[in-house]
């Protein structure tokens, strides 16, 4: 499984913490559990997007590069 497809799957689970912290069915221990998932997710996904925005920038850096060069 790539890291897309985990970071897509990340999203996918913090929308549905989000759902059901929402819907306020669940108990104050389930609330707390959730909200630990999501933070610690939340932080998985930030991470992630940094990975990719540094690759991203060094691609382009190489692209310019090799054009200009």
């Amino acid at each position: 499984m790539s890291s897309l497809d985990n970071f897509e799957k990340d999203i996918s689970r913090l929308r549905e913490i989000v759902s059901i912290l929402e819907s306020e069915s669940a108990t104050l221990s389930e609330t707390m559990e959730l909200c630990k998932e999501g933070v610690a997710l939340t932080n998985k996904c930030k991470n992630d997007l940094q990975t990719a925005s540094l690759q991203i920038e060094t691609l382009s850096k190489s692209i310019t590069d090799n054009i200009e060069g």
